[in-house]
């Protein structure tokens, strides 16, 4: 779930997980409903905040979308992580990654006057933090668009 303008907002999952999810049947992100929505995992190095190779085809379709919507005027990456670990060392962490990501955005070709990134750490579970499933879910960036 994400939140953004009442006109447009969109949404990024990530998982940090260890190993590659198999992807099977995965979906390109499109935009629905003046949404992005993206279905896939974003993979980062554990502990890290470098993005790992097979989630470069996923970003370089986030970028995709952004470019071919030039109404777009704004997008504020945020990152969010679980409870595990430090307050301060979470804020630290999700910040890096929302970086990681703007950076990834950059280098295809968006414009970093139009990227903002943030991170929130912990502070803004969507799932519950006591399971390794709401861990996971609360493991994320989100996307928030502005036309």
């Amino acid at each position: 779930m994400g939140v953004g303008s009442p006109d447009f907002r969109g949404f990024l999952g990530l998982n940090y997980n260890w190993s590659p999810e198999p992807c099977g049947a995965c979906e390109t992100p499109r935009v629905e409903a003046r949404q992005i929505t993206i279905d896939q995992v974003i993979h980062f190095a554990f502990d890290r905040a470098d993005i790992r190779p097979q989630s470069f085809p996923i970003l370089n379709d986030v970028a995709s979308i952004i470019k071919s919507n030039p109404s777009i005027r704004t997008v504020r990456i945020e990152g969010h992580t679980d409870s595990i670990g430090s307050d301060a060392y979470n804020m630290r962490l999700s910040q890096r990654r929302a970086n990681s990501v703007k950076n990834y955005l950059v280098k295809k070709g968006i414009s970093s006057s139009m990227l903002q990134s943030a991170g929130y750490g912990e502070s803004k579970p969507v799932a519950t933090n006591q399971t390794a499933e709401g861990r996971a879910k609360n493991r994320r960036v989100e996307f928030h668009v502005e036309q």
